[in-house]
């Protein structure tokens, strides 16, 4: 009888999920992705920053990479996207070119500038000028 109750019990087959434990399930991986997510765009901005900062004293171009490190930082975080905007906001701004400013000289126009070479022995109208581009 014993060995009767041992083979039912291993036949037994789990009780499959019902909606609400695979709707729990399924919020806990979302919320455990979103943390993951978070914590990595964390690690990755924050070492982006720092490098950035420890180039102000060492040669590198910390102009750059510090607003790096804080857009990457701002994917997720408030705080870095409000310093970044701080960060701009000490840029010059750039200034719209008018009708009456050329946005460049064109080859062989008018506003071209001309030099004159001085060459080794000659000088005055025998110097050819030459034009710069």
């Amino acid at each position: 009888m014993v060995s009767g109750q041992m083979q039912n019990e291993s036949t037994i087959e789990p009780t499959p999920k019902s909606s609400a434990q695979h709707s729990v399930t399924t919020a806990a991986l979302l919320a455990t992705w979103r943390t993951m997510r978070r914590l990595f765009i964390l690690v990755i901005g924050l070492t982006v920053l720092l490098i950035g900062v420890a180039m102000v004293v060492t040669p590198g171009p910390s102009i750059l990479v510090i607003p790096l490190g804080l857009a990457i930082l701002g994917i997720e975080f408030a705080w870095a996207r409000r310093w970044l905007a701080k960060f701009k906001s000490y840029l010059p701004k750039k200034k719209q070119p008018t009708a009456s400013q050329p946005l460049a000289a064109q080859p062989g126009s008018e506003s071209s500038l001309s030099v004159p070479l001085a060459s080794s022995g000659e000088s005055g109208p025998a110097a050819s000028p030459v034009a710069l581009h």
